[in-house]
């Protein structure tokens, strides 16, 4: 050991200043550790070390219509449209996406910017999905997040929103700006981190310090023409060209289950202080800048919004549980601007337009005092400048060349050290310059210092232009209807603009009523909560859910439009702006509204029954409730027999012994069991279920495949509705839909080679809830909105995928479908099993004839519609107890009237078999004797099986002239 060299590394953290190279002393101090107590020094080394400074101040910006420069100073423009790559790391899970769209039909401009750090994704939106969506988005940072934000990212906000930036883990910076003219659109920087030198790609271009290698193809291949408008470099870089996902709505992480590499620990040791160690100390240390940086950087910090943006964060994406949750950036993908010419329609020539910009930025008070800076783009921007005069055909756009100077110069002040000034002792940006670079000027009605402006009395906002006195613009509430089947309702988002972040900001709320289908007031107006999100948002609370009319204020007197938020329960109502209208089938029981097949939350066996009665609960029995189980009793030929019915299975799959009989065991490799020419009742089409749905079985998983379906009817298609369950991207996921919505769980609670107890409960008054083994792993009351084309769904599944050929290597065991939630369906069975008990005891005392034993006995052979079976009689009193309570669970009813008189039919002698049977069983079920013919041969028969007064199957049987055996016509 003494003999050995030690190495100690040390690692040159960016901070991301401009601050040159320094030289150093390392002191190293040797001791022993014994017993974990440390020695004297023994022996102390000084070894120099060189700091090497690769921060530069490079930036790529996309500005304007968009005009594109690279990190190396190369200029041209993209008039497309869609989601492009603007900067990508080669190695590191880091870029930036710029979203172009056409503004007013001419040229492109910069709608939305998203940047993926890792697994997630923070969005700034400005116009929306929609093309057809004319109204601006609040710039506001979205954040779709999986699992934890990763460290050293942070975002700040600044002017009260009108900007935000990225801090990256790597010391990169995204600094993003609403657009200085019509404030419709963004501008974007992104500044390099030391390490995307070499390392980076993208419309931003190779940074490499050469501007002649910047346009660069996907594949490595150089763009080497000269034009301002390089067409196909600008489209290779387009998403739908490269064939890679859109990142509009987050991305979806995939959980690797193998051994994660240990992360190295580094430990910042300070002369005369004791040392800190952790895994993040190479991060960027400009991050999050404490009290001493804050002071030096003064207006140019922001605030820190990034604890808000996590808490307010959509975790995970939507579409990661649904593909119906899936948002895309619309465009069109063909659309080219047209070249343009001088002088402009208006007659605007090219030296007037170039005039123009030059005047207006260099009357700006801003400019003098930045003028001296290096690399603030000059040039550049007044190249900029004209083009978007001659573009737009409006003077007014010469503003713009002023924005991206001024944010350039804010730039190399933060970052150049050599441009910071000895202020009392202290180096620190020079404040006779940053004292001017308030947005606006202030407006007229402030002073400006520390970049911040300090309004005149009666004069607020971040540039001073807003009075007081003059109430904000409320223009929408996004999501005014508010489904309260999906949340309490209670929190509405105002988009709008003017909004202060002052004590006196307020929102006014006024109660509504329905009154018949409109809306009437209710008592009289109420002041709220706010929360401040931006200059173009707030949040309001609501005392309680409900209807209402809602503004803001920021005075506490003055207050905008007021515009209605309607919270509703879309199983009793159908709302929009002009008001509700009660649906047919639901309830009003007391002065409450309950959708079909509601409960009653205070008594789990009541619930709302509308072709019963409308104004009362209906009480559960077990005759309302259809449920199915199917025992696996033997494969023959192509043919899987239960005791309920046949399945067809493909690829010769086996039964092996499984927990409560015999279980299929599917190779994953060509076999799977197709149910698509079953009746699989309200498995197939949840939203016939009217009590809710619960299936249970056991599973075993031999081995994971991504993407194998354990079953489906493509209940998680886009286009499609019913069931699924399957596993992708490490976990579980379970998808129950109807044809307007869809609830999906997920988990990674997945055991391979063991059997599992597979319980899956769900209603659209609770929700889907998971279990494994009795107990609940996962749950959820939120559904996504879907839209679906088709009618019927004609595929059924289990072991394969509707639409792909990957195959699922499971056994499974022990198929029963409840037409009823798991609460509901173990309250009916326990209630009917403690009936059964007492009737089988009282039975057991009476004498029984062979005759009437044997009854009892034939009208339970049939067909099985409960998980318990009799396999053995040999005792009276065991014969009887299985008898009786397969008996309760099987009744069904005699008094429903059909179409015309009923009658009920005896015990037919002949009985088919399977799923055709007219069985003893069904002695009960109603026959509608008008669709008969006279029994014989050749005759026909209309079998209705109803429960309650819902038919959930019907069959038409001919007898066989030869062999009199019953045959299905349909």
């Amino acid at each position: 050991m003494w003999n050995r060299p030690a190495c100690v590394d040390v690692y040159g953290v960016p901070e991301g200043l401009k601050d040159k190279n320094k030289n150093m002393d390392a002191q190293l101090d040797v001791t022993v550790v014994t017993g974990g107590v440390a020695s004297p020094v023994l022996v102390s080394y000084t070894v120099k070390v060189e700091v090497i400074d690769k921060d530069k101040v490079s930036v790529c910006r996309s500005v304007g219509d968009p005009h594109i420069t690279t990190f190396d100073k190369r200029t041209y423009d993209v008039f497309q449209e869609e989601e492009f790559i603007l900067y990508r790391h080669k190695t590191l899970p880091y870029e930036v996406r710029s979203f172009f769209r056409s503004c007013n039909k001419k040229a492109a401009c910069n709608c939305a910017v998203a940047a993926r750090i890792g697994d997630d994704v923070i969005v700034f939106d400005r116009c929306g999905a929609s093309r057809k969506k004319a109204k601006k988005q609040p710039l506001v940072p979205k954040l779709f997040l999986n699992r934890q934000l990763a460290p050293g990212t942070t975002v700040s906000s600044f002017n009260n929103g009108r900007k935000y930036k990225i801090v990256f883990p790597s010391g990169g910076e995204l600094t993003v700006a609403v657009n200085g003219n019509r404030k419709e659109f963004l501008n974007i920087w992104y500044r390099a981190a030391a390490d995307d030198y070499l390392n980076s790609e993208g419309l931003c271009g190779h940074y490499d310090g050469d501007n002649s290698n910047d346009l660069m193809f996907p594949s490595g291949k150089l763009y080497s023409r000269k034009e301002r408008r390089p067409k196909d470099f600008s489209k290779s870089w387009r998403v739908d060209e490269m064939g890679i996902d859109t990142i509009y709505s987050g991305v979806c992480t995939d959980e690797v289950n193998t051994v994660i590499p240990p992360v190295p620990v580094y430990c910042d040791c300070n002369l005369g202080s004791a040392p800190v160690c952790g895994a993040d100390l190479d991060i960027s240390s400009c991050t999050k800048p404490d009290k001493k940086s804050r002071k030096k950087k003064k207006g140019l910090v922001g605030e820190d919004v990034t604890e808000v943006m996590i808490q307010q964060a959509t975790s995970p994406p939507a579409h990661c549980l649904s593909r119906a949750a899936l948002v895309l950036f619309e465009f069109n993908a063909t659309y080219i601007s047209r070249d343009f010419t001088w002088p402009t329609p208006t007659n605007i020539t090219e030296v007037q337009a170039f005039q123009k910009c030059k005047t207006t930025v260099e009357a700006s008070v801003a400019f003098q005092g930045c003028k001296n800076v290096p690399d603030i783009g000059f040039s550049v921007s007044l190249d900029s400048c004209v083009i978007d005069i001659q573009i737009m055909d409006d003077l007014v756009w010469a503003e713009e060349a002023l924005t991206s100077i001024i944010q350039q110069c804010q730039t190399q002040l933060e970052v150049n050290t050599e441009l910071w000034v000895n202020v009392s002792g202290e180096i620190t940006p020079n404040p006779t310059i940053i004292d001017n670079l308030c947005p606006n000027a202030c407006s007229g009605q402030g002073t400006c210092k520390d970049s911040e402006c300090t309004c005149n009395t009666g004069y607020y906002g971040d540039d001073c232009s807003i009075n007081l006195s003059t109430p904000p613009s409320v223009e929408e509430i996004p999501d005014f209807l508010c489904d309260l089947l999906k949340s309490d309702c209670r929190t509405v988002v105002v988009n709008g603009d003017g909004f202060l972040q002052i004590d006196s900001l307020v929102c006014r709320v006024q109660k509504l009523k329905r009154q018949g289908s409109l809306f009437v007031t209710d008592g009289a107006s109420l002041t709220g909560n706010v929360s401040f999100v931006s200059r173009e948002q707030v949040t309001c609370q609501l005392p309680n859910s409900g209807i209402y009319n809602v503004s803001v204020s920021n005075d506490g007197n003055s207050f905008g439009a007021e515009l209605t938020y309607i919270g509703y329960d879309s199983s009793c109502y159908s709302c929009d702006l002009s008001g509700c209208s009660q649906r047919t089938d639901v309830c009003v029981i007391g002065d409450s509204c309950y959708g079909r097949g509601f409960r009653n939350l205070g008594n789990p066996l009541e619930v709302c029954s509308p072709n019963r009665t409308t104004s009362s609960w209906t009480t559960f029995t077990y005759d309302l409730v259809v449920q199915i189980s199917y025992t696996f009793i033997s494969i023959v030929s192509n043919v899987l027999v239960t005791q309920s019915t046949n399945f067809t299975v493909i690829g010769n799959p086996m039964l092996v012994a499984g927990p409560i009989g015999q279980a299929l065991q599917l190779d994953g490799a060509t076999q799977y069991i197709d149910l698509s020419t079953n009746d699989n009742f309200c498995l197939g089409n949840p939203g016939q279920c009217q009590f809710g749905l619960s299936v249970t079985f056991n599973l075993k998983f031999v081995t994971l495949t991504e993407n194998m379906y354990i079953f489906s009817n493509g209940g998680d298609e886009p286009d499609g509705f019913g069931t699924a369950m399957y596993y992708r991207r490490n976990r579980l996921f379970l998808t129950v839909s109807t044809k307007t919505k869809e609830w999906t769980v997920e988990t990674t609670s997945v055991k391979v080679n063991a059997f599992i107890k597979v319980d899956f409960s769900w209603s659209e008054q609770t929700g889907l809830a998971l279990y494994f083994d009795d107990k609940e792993v996962t749950s959820t009351k939120i559904y996504v909105t879907k839209t679906v084309t088709v009618s019927v769904m004609t595929k059924f599944y289990i072991g394969l995928s509707i639409t792909t050929n990957i195959y699922a290597n499971i056994v499974i065991d022990g198929w029963t479908v409840t037409e009823a939630t798991k609460e509901t369906r173990d309250l009916i069975t326990m209630e009917t099993t403690t009936e059964a008990e007492t009737t089988t005891t009282e039975m057991s005392t009476t004498e029984l004839s062979t005759t009437e034993m044997s009854k009892m006995d034939s009208s339970t052979t049939e067909m099985e519609t409960s998980s318990l079976t009799s396999t053995d009689s040999t005792t009276t009193e065991t014969t009887t107890m299985e008898t009786t309570t397969t008996t309760t669970k099987l009744e069904t009813t005699t008094s429903i009237q059909g179409s015309t008189t009923p009658c009920d039919i005896a015990p037919v002698s002949t009985a088919p078999t399977l799923d055709y049977t007219v069985s003893t069983d069904y002695q009960k079920v109603t026959f509608d004797c008008s669709v008969s013919q006279s029994a014989g041969s050749g005759s026909q028969y209309a079998i209705w099986w109803y429960v309650g007064e819902t038919i959930i199957k019907k069959r038409i049987c001919q007898q066989d002239p030869v062999s009199a055996d019953w045959n299905p016509l349909r």
